[in-house]
């Protein structure tokens, strides 16, 4: 029979993966600006169209979409090696880290970083990492 802290764990094993899914999605968000601001970038030095977008503008929103792929995907993949960790109940430090990390990106990583820090800094579960 498991104890309340190791179905919490376990539970935030769980919550850890279906985030990581939903952060590997989410992910996709920034390829449309990555795109708008690629054909920006292009359609601007040889444009004859007064209304078209400047260059810099181009390249903010490839930046921008950039840095969504880039930290979605690298928040995703984190979510899943902290899910490796729990399991295995080791990486006290690490999953701490990224559950505080993951309170930056929005409502999911907001709810599961509170729940997580807060599952984290019992006593008892300290122990189950230490041991």
């Amino acid at each position: 029979m498991l104890t309340q802290d190791e179905a919490d764990l376990d539970r935030l094993a769980l919550f850890n993966r279906v985030a990581g899914y939903i952060f590997c999605v989410m992910s996709l968000c920034g390829f449309p600006h990555f795109l708008i601001g690629l054909f920006a970038v292009f359609a601007a030095p040889g444009s004859e169209n007064a209304d078209a977008m400047p260059a810099f503008v181009g390249a903010l929103f490839m930046a921008i979409g950039f840095f969504i792929i880039a930290g979605s995907l690298v928040l995703g993949i984190m979510c899943f090696k902290v899910e490796e960790r729990l399991k295995k109940r080791e990486g006290f430090n690490f999953c701490q880290v990224i559950a505080a990390v993951g309170l930056l990106f929005g409502p999911v990583g907001l709810a599961l970083g509170i729940y997580s820090l807060i599952t984290y800094n019992r006593l008892s579960v300290r122990q189950l990492f230490s041991s």
